[in-house]
């Protein structure tokens, strides 16, 4: 049985994947020596909901029907862009992504019943609580990040304040190639659509 890799996403719409580039490019550069590091191309920006790992092709289209039931209880919400962090540190970095936050606990909720849905095929919870972010570049291997790129890509990321509409969750599957990751779209998921205003219904 054939298997794929893949996972769930919130993905971005193109103008605030065109922010999060400018802030990448930002950063690179105020630090020219990360220039030949593992960047997300501006189509594969997202944030991961929840990394399935190899399933049988075959249980996607089930799975996908459990996911949109999971993302059906919980309403549209927005995410904030809340600063740049260098993982595990600016000194050895691994990674340089985007820190997101919404007013409420929707962001939790959304991955709790995300996590619940991948548990009927297998998938491992998880065991960290969820933290949104949208990763900018991976490095090879642990190397410094300057504090000037990482200041330079900060303040730009506050002047542009984006912000991540989540409307859908989509399973994406993942063909890893020497230039990069290769996504495909599998199924969305809708969350929960927002009332209509007071004295007007939907057509």
């Amino acid at each position: 049985m054939k298997q794929v890799r893949c996972f769930v996403a919130i993905e971005l719409e193109p103008p605030t994947a065109s922010l999060l580039r400018d802030v990448a490019a930002c950063v690179r550069d105020a630090d020219p020596g990360w220039a030949g590091e593992k960047w997300v191309a501006q189509g594969n920006l997202h944030v991961t909901l929840k990394f399935m790992g190899d399933l049988p092709e075959a249980v996607l289209p089930l799975f996908a029907l459990d996911l949109a039931a999971a993302t059906a209880t919980t309403a549209v919400f927005d995410l904030q862009a809340t600063g740049l962090s260098a993982r595990p540190s600016a000194r050895r970095c691994n990674l340089v992504w985007v820190d997101l936050a919404d007013a409420g606990e929707h962001y939790a909720a959304l991955s709790e019943s995300v996590d619940d849905a991948a548990a009927d095929y297998g998938v491992r919870r998880d065991q960290r609580p969820p933290r949104a972010h949208v990763t900018l570049v991976r490095a090879r291997r642990p190397k410094m990040l300057s504090a000037q790129a990482f200041e330079a890509g900060s303040l730009l990321l506050e002047h542009l304040a984006p912000v991540v509409s989540v409307v859908r969750a989509t399973i994406l599957t993942s063909t890893l190639t020497r230039s990069g990751p290769i996504y495909s779209q599998v199924a969305t998921a809708p969350l929960l659509a927002a009332a209509p205003p007071s004295g007007r219904t939907q057509k």
